[in-house]
């Protein structure tokens, strides 16, 4: 099984539900296993409902899933250390435009990718940042070239190196 990304799942889910809409496939054609849905964010499991829309958090103390408060295209999923969370987007929209840095002991956005890209290239913000983004499960180190591009690395499971 390999390892899906929120941005993954929120796209396979719109695949699905115009699957259905356009009776290509029934539902439980279109949604299989709840295994499918599960995004794993270092110790923390979060599941993408396909029918409600919505997402959930893993609640280990109580073995049961918890709502995360937020739906599809609405909010960034992220962990830091064992703890998860969700940063909530100004808009609902494609999320995959958004990141959210982790700096010291804060967290700032969610924020445009392409401006965070900007601000990194052009040293506004320090390269000593972790970033978020939806297309990954991890958090990535920015690496800026001598040219001013941005590329990133794999970072730890949360912690600092």
């Amino acid at each position: 099984m390999t390892t899906k990304s929120q941005m993954e799942l929120e796209q396979q889910l719109e695949r699905r539900w115009e699957q259905v809409k356009n009776n290509a496939l029934n539902p439980t054609q279109a949604f299989g296993k709840i295994e499918d849905w599960i995004l794993q964010l270092g110790e923390r499991k979060a599941l993408l409902h396909p029918t409600l829309k919505q997402w959930m958090w893993f609640d280990r103390v109580h073995n049961e899933w918890v709502f995360a408060g937020c739906g599809v295209r609405e909010a960034i999923l992220l962990y830091f250390g064992d703890i998860g969370g969700i940063k909530k987007l100004p808009q609902p929209g494609n999320i995959n435009e958004w990141c959210v840095y982790w700096q010291g002991n804060s967290l700032y956005g969610p924020l445009s990718y392409s401006k965070v890209a900007g601000w990194l290239s052009s040293n506004k913000i320090s390269t000593n940042i972790k970033l978020w983004i939806p297309s990954a499960t991890q958090w990535l180190i920015p690496v800026v070239s001598t040219e001013g591009g941005v590329s990133f690395t794999i970072g730890s499971n949360g912690e600092w190196l």
